[in-house]
């Protein structure tokens, strides 16, 4: 069982099919973790398979037994009440850096003296029915990028040693121990609920003809914010100058655009408007953004580019033709159109960015900020990191797009830069 793996959910994916492959190599059940804030671990509140179809995760990654960390809860607790509990280890995987000063320890186990002498973090599940005895907790710590080889050979000898019935990892590695992931594997395993689809569908819907964009400002420049907002606008008027029935941009960001005004999602609620602030022009420093990695980046800086970028694109892109749509925007539009269940699910904070994702997919046309191939000579023009999230997409068009001529291909994934020009 992981509890829990390292990084938000795109990383952290990367990380279950490892835990997959290094339970089949111990000869153990995987226990398919809950989610919080886009992170797998058994104190989440969703579970896997409200995320994910656990079908697909099977067939797509070769897991060997797994079970819904629901079910691993009821086996825990059908025990009869004189039964033993059951006999459990706790290690963690991690890689050299702060917060804590533990040095590399290259492959091999030691005691875990920063987590105060306990056997693990947080569980959220019936501890009396976990045994871990006088099985201290224990840490390894490789290099990021270091090779794993021995850090494997060091988990069988433990596992042999050990024989407990319950091995929690805490995992926060950055390189494979067993083999790489292909973005097509990923995107296979990973497949949504059904019920996802259903409400991306209800969102499409409603967007008409559309060019889907997936902005991640996080480690840009805030200058060159400023520099992506105007070629983005400049790129989008010129998408609809080649097609005239091309209605709405749906935009996809790490940013809270909803937090300024002339967002199509903006408040007054979310942008802490009172009577004697409607109206001001000033963009408002918002922290909660749509990444709990890029709250803490957030400057005035980043809003005032993000604002410039509103108002070009009602300044260009709108006369164009062209309306700008968020997943929050749409939301009061397609909620009276749902089911309760699915309304309710529409609203929980998972929905924005797993209902995007799959809209992206769908969208007429697609635009990125990434450089379509990373180089030197894009660096300076290159309006976002490398996401594997945009991966995500663009894997899914391709694979939906199977068998079009090359020219059709190209016409639907882009990547803008500050020149306003799209590569295909």
């Amino acid at each position: 069982m992981v509890n829990p793996a390292g990084e938000q959910e795109s990383r952290a994916q990367h990380h279950l099919i490892q835990l997959s492959r290094l339970a089949s190599t111990l000869n153990r059940t995987l226990v398919l973790p809950n989610l919080a804030t886009s992170r797998f671990m058994t104190c989440g509140s969703a579970s896997f398979d409200s995320i994910y179809d656990p079908i697909t995760f099977v067939r797509a990654s070769g897991a060997v037994r797994p079970v819904l960390q629901h079910e691993f809860e009821r086996w825990l607790d059908d025990e009869e009440d004189d039964s033993a509990p059951h006999t459990a280890r706790a290690v963690r995987l991690r890689i050299l850096g702060a917060p804590e000063p533990l040095e590399s320890t290259q492959g091999a186990f030691v005691r875990d003296e920063t987590l105060g002498g306990h056997a693990r973090t947080a569980l959220c599940l019936d501890e009396q029915r976990l045994d871990f005895a006088q099985r201290e907790p224990l840490v390894a710590v490789v290099a990021q990028y270091e090779a794993g080889g021995e850090l494997l050979e060091t988990l069988r000898r433990l596992d042999t040693e050990d024989d407990v019935e319950v091995l929690l990892v805490n995992w926060d590695l950055r390189e494979p121990l067993l083999g790489v992931e292909s973005d097509e594997l990923l995107a296979a395993a990973f497949a949504y609920a059904e019920p996802w689809h259903t409400l991306a569908s209800a969102v499409v819907g409603e967007l008409g003809e559309s060019i889907g964009v997936h902005w991640r400002t996080e480690g840009v420049a805030a200058t060159r914010l400023d520099e992506c907002g105007e070629g983005l606008v400049e790129a989008l008027v010129g998408l609809k100058e080649g097609d005239g029935a091309l209605q709405s941009v749906y935009l996809a960001s790490d940013y809270p655009l909803e937090g300024l005004p002339g967002a199509p999602s903006h408040t007054a609620a979310a942008a802490g408007d009172d009577d004697s602030t409607a109206g001001a022009v000033e963009p408002l420093v918002v922290k909660l953004a749509h990444s709990d990695t890029l709250s803490d980046q957030l400057t005035p800086a980043h809003d005032a580019a993000m604002s410039h970028f509103l108002s070009s694109f009602a300044s260009h892109a709108a006369p164009a033709g062209l309306a700008l749509s968020t997943y929050r925007s749409l939301l009061p539009l397609v909620l009276p159109t749902l089911p309760a269940p699915l309304a309710a699910l529409a609203q929980t904070p998972a929905a924005p960015a797993i209902v995007s994702q799959l809209v992206l997919q769908r969208t007429k046309r697609f635009v990125a900020g990434e450089s379509r191939v990373p180089s030197e000579r894009r660096a300076r023009d290159t309006c976002a990191r490398r996401s594997s999230w945009t991966r995500r997409v663009v894997v899914a068009r391709e694979r939906a797009r199977e068998g079009l001529e090359e020219g059709e291909k190209g016409a639907v994934v882009g990547w803008w830069s500050t020149d306003g020009k799209l590569e295909y």
